[in-house]
């Protein structure tokens, strides 16, 4: 079973973001927004590049 690595990084701004690492690609979530579009939008990219490995 692989492992990927997931960060959150906090600014200044107090904006948060969800960075997910998968393999050479990374995926960044902002989690002090309310953009759903975003988030779907990002969980298909994790799936895509989940069903490749």
């Amino acid at each position: 079973m692989a492992t990927h690595n997931a960060t959150i990084e906090r600014k200044e701004d107090a904006i948060a973001i969800l960075k997910l690492a998968i393999g050479s690609e990374e995926l960044k979530i902002v989690l002090t927004e309310d953009n759903p579009n975003s988030i779907k939008s990002v969980f298909n990219k994790l799936l895509l590049e989940l069903k490749k490995r």
